[in-house]
């Protein structure tokens, strides 16, 4: 009587090919092999990874190899697609806020988060939109979060950037009170301002007169107006007697 086989396992337990998540990849299966006459079927596991279009979007290839004691084999594989479609999550951006011109928040630092890629890069940018005047306009500072397989997320904070400031006059002389023959030369004071680095100043004179020389008056007026219109004046009256 001479004995042969040759009839090959069978696997069982093989999963169906199936997509999934780059985060959510299932662990491989334990199949099982029976044989017409072997009662302890060899089943060897072998995964191969098939690069895609982006680092965590891939192509898994799991193959079981069952063989029998005379050397008849049977193969199944199992397909999976890996793909990444989630957008990253970006934390830490400010909420919008007020700001004076000249308290202006430093832009902050937000991270990033993402299902699959471990080192989320995070682009900032500001853009300034034009306001009323100079100083008073809007900030808008926007962080864009890509992920390896370029799915996005943008967070953006709004600075609303005011001056109600007013400029300080610095150097107007005092009141005084001098001789008709007297009078004392103009002085040239200077402003500064919160905002505006270079700040108008005009320059008004206005002379009272009454009946002759005594109780007339010179009253010189200093006036700083700033980019977004902020004044601040400030006058000098000069007493005339005789």
């Amino acid at each position: 009587i001479t004995i042969t086989d040759t009839e090959d396992p069978t696997l069982t337990g093989v999963p169906a090919d199936v997509n999934a998540e780059c985060n959510s990849i299932p662990a491989p299966a334990n199949p099982t092999a029976s044989d017409n006459c072997d009662t302890n079927v060899d089943v060897i596991f072998n995964e191969t990874q098939i690069p895609g279009s982006c680092a965590n979007s891939y192509t898994i290839e799991r193959t079981w190899t069952a063989t029998d004691a005379c050397g008849n084999a049977s193969q199944e594989t199992q397909t999976i697609s890996v793909g990444d479609n989630t957008a990253p999550i970006i934390t830490g951006v400010p909420a919008d806020t007020n700001a004076d011109c000249s308290a202006i928040p430093t832009p902050a630092t937000p991270t990033a988060n993402d299902n699959c890629d471990t080192s989320v890069e995070v682009i900032f940018t500001e853009d300034q939109i034009a306001g009323a005047c100079t100083d008073s306009y809007i900030i808008q500072r926007t962080w864009t979060a890509t992920d390896d397989c370029g799915n996005s997320a943008q967070k953006t904070q709004m600075i609303t950037v005011d001056d109600t400031t007013a400029p300080t006059l610095i150097g107007v002389a005092p009141d005084v009170t001098v001789d008709c023959n007297s009078i004392p030369a103009l002085t040239e004071p200077t402003a500064t301002d919160n905002c505006d680095q270079d700040v108008d100043i005009t320059f008004a004179e206005t002379t009272v007169t009454d009946e002759g020389c005594a109780g007339n008056s010179i009253q010189r007026t200093w006036t700083a107006t700033d980019n977004c219109g902020n004044t601040a004046q400030l006058t000098q009256t000069i007493s005339i007697a005789d």
